[in-house]
């Protein structure tokens, strides 16, 4: 490859339709402020041309200069063939404009077709038929280190491509969504599909009842007084999500439909916690806290410089304040252990935790609630281990997979699936 300087009286640039769309347009912020910068110092960097005068990098710098009326030089260089001189175009553009790394896996693809040719060629013909794997995976291997992207991100970006929508792409081009968390999302409804058509056929168990509404109409309306032996749940953390009112009014309605003396325990973040517990004491009476501690993971809360490895659960009972709950087992107040499945629920606990508590605090035949069914951690644990169980979700099609996950739960472990 070489290159020389040219002036433009003895030179003029063609198009190749092939190298002039490949990128994704400037934006006009983009455009102005390159015909800004082009206007105020000049052209920096040279238009590169072809030896017969195609412009492999600079469409948008000839243009800007030709409506400045500026005369632009330009560089030759020449290639040893078309698929060395492509593999230059894309990687001189990729690397010049700011693209995100979804922007850059898809423009690439012309890149990656390219160097899977040249993988063929430098292997030889014969040994790498056109669907070889060898030569795919050195040719995303090449590519990703020539757009600044690693490996399995790369990889990754090319799943989605092929097989998310439209919508979550709009996404990742603007910025708003990356590739590894679209790839979890995808993989997750993927897994969610998966479930649902395993338990297509399977009933809902006989010792099972599930409710599509709020939980305040629900419980309210549709379950008895006094019929709960234990309210397990996981409410969201966030108060825009879940707001304070929200947890007072789960309070309220625990306070109906438990049992004199049975327990309410919930999940909550540490955030709000001191609001939280104030709201809930308004209805039931404290007993304890115990917590989940994530042996391996941490959460960076970075306004108060906190690696948290804590999840609070709060434990409330349905008792007259200085009396006595129901009788027990013993309970550990700090847990350690396994992972919610994710791909059911973002916030989805481990179903050994809801079995804990079911098991120490409940007995055969009584009756669970969970009154933000979720993924349906809480009424899968229960139905395992011979409790009646109650379900509440808003969401049709959340309670549709939990309903799911219910009916296989003696045959799948939900936990870490």
């Amino acid at each position: 490859m070489n290159g020389r300087q040219q002036q433009t009286e003895k030179i003029e640039p063609k198009v190749d339709p092939e190298y002039k769309d490949l990128l994704p347009l400037y934006q006009k912020g983009e455009y102005e402020a390159l015909k800004e910068s082009i206007k105020e110092d000049g052209l920096l960097d040279p238009i590169i041309i072809s030896k017969d005068a195609r412009i492999l990098d600079g469409h948008t710098r000839l243009k800007i200069c030709q409506e400045l009326h500026i005369t632009p030089s330009f560089e030759v260089k020449s290639f040893r063939n078309r698929l060395e001189e492509k593999k230059f175009v894309i990687t001189v553009n990729l690397r010049r404009r700011q693209l995100n790394d979804f922007q850059r896996v898809e423009v690439s693809q012309m890149l990656l077709e390219t160097e899977k040719q040249l993988a063929r060629h430098r292997h030889g013909r014969k040994s790498l038929p056109i669907g070889s794997n060898f030569s795919k995976g050195e040719a995303v291997e090449r590519v990703a280190k020539d757009i600044g992207v690693k490996p399995r991100t790369y990889y990754r970006g090319l799943a989605i491509l092929k097989k998310a929508d439209e919508a979550m792409k709009e996404k990742l081009r603007d910025g708003k969504l990356e590739i590894n968390t679209a790839y979890a999302e995808m993989q997750a409804l993927d897994k969610q599909s998966e479930i649902m058509a395993l338990a297509k056929d399977k009933p809902t168990p006989p010792s099972v009842k599930l409710f599509l509404g709020d939980f305040e109409e629900v419980c309210r309306n549709r379950i008895e007084r006094s019929s709960i032996d234990l309210v397990l749940t996981d409410p969201p953390y966030e108060l825009n999500e879940f707001p304070l009112e929200k947890w007072e009014a789960l309070a309220i309605a625990a306070k109906h439909i438990l049992k004199q003396g049975s327990f309410f325990v919930t999940y909550s973040g540490q955030e709000h916690l001191p609001e939280i517990t104030e709201r809930l004491s308004h209805h039931l009476t404290w007993f304890w806290q115990s917590g989940n501690f994530h042996s391996s993971n941490s959460t960076m809360v970075f306004d108060k410089k906190v690696r948290n490895r804590f999840k609070p659960i709060l434990i409330f009972t349905n008792s007259q304040r200085g009396a006595r709950p129901r009788d027990h087992d013993w309970i550990f107040d700090a847990l350690t252990g396994g992972k919610g499945e994710k791909s059911l629920n973002e916030g989805a606990q481990p179903d050994s935790e809801a079995e804990y508590f079911i098991e120490k605090l409940t007995q055969r035949g009584d009756v669970i609630l969970d009154p933000l069914l979720g993924s349906g951690t809480t009424v899968r644990a229960a139905y395992k281990l011979g409790r009646e169980a109650i379900g509440i979700e808003k969401d049709p099609q959340q309670l549709e997979l939990a309903r799911s996950t219910i009916a296989l739960a003696k045959q799948y472990d939900f936990t870490d699936l």
